[in-house]
């Protein structure tokens, strides 16, 4: 992940069953099938006794339930800029500015905090993370990434965790579920 110039971009390698590397994507398949999200993890406040991760992509939602809400939501890789690479490698590169995010929420950058990238492929059911620090500190423990509960927990009495389609990774779920 490369956060410099003003836009974030993830670079990653898609690969088949076989570790085969696509260089296209498999037919039937479009840009608009991966969703990515992009948060930063907050560190505890006195207004929150607790960690709480914090998107970067939000959106005012208008429901018969509520009259607006901000929402954390994702990019499909169509409204931002997926290209290939080489070799299975691919690169994305967010629409949105992380280092200056204000509407619908004003979000601040934090380069030195622990932040997560989340990818979604519709009908698959991996959804890869990735956290990383902007400024190139290395992660060296996992007291600082508010991990809470793992995935196999839920599973156990929920057999598999599937409230939107295919997500069902507590890593993946936080990057939206948040405040």
């Amino acid at each position: 992940v490369d956060t410099t110039a003003q836009t974030t971009t993830v670079t990653l390698r898609l690969l088949d069953a076989d570790g085969i590397p696509f260089s296209a994507l498999p037919t039937g398949f479009s840009a608009s099938d991966m969703r990515f999200s992009i948060a930063q993890l907050k560190p505890a406040s006195s207004a929150n006794l607790s960690s709480t991760w914090q998107s970067y992509v939000n959106r005012d939602r208008t429901s018969s339930t509520y009259s607006s809400v901000k929402q954390a939501t994702y990019e499909r890789a169509s409204s931002g800029s997926l290209t290939y690479a080489e070799n299975g490698y691919w690169k994305y590169v967010f629409d949105v500015n992380i280092q200056n995010v204000t509407s619908p929420i004003a979000v601040a950058y934090d380069g030195s905090l622990r932040h997560r990238v989340a990818l979604q492929f519709s009908g698959n059911d991996d959804q890869p993370v990735f956290d990383f620090i902007p400024n190139g500190t290395a992660i060296t423990s996992t007291t600082d990434s508010r991990e809470i509960v793992r995935t196999e927990d839920c599973n156990s009495c929920h057999n598999k965790l599937a409230v939107h389609g295919s997500r069902y990774e507590i890593q993946y779920c936080v990057v939206c579920h948040n405040s």
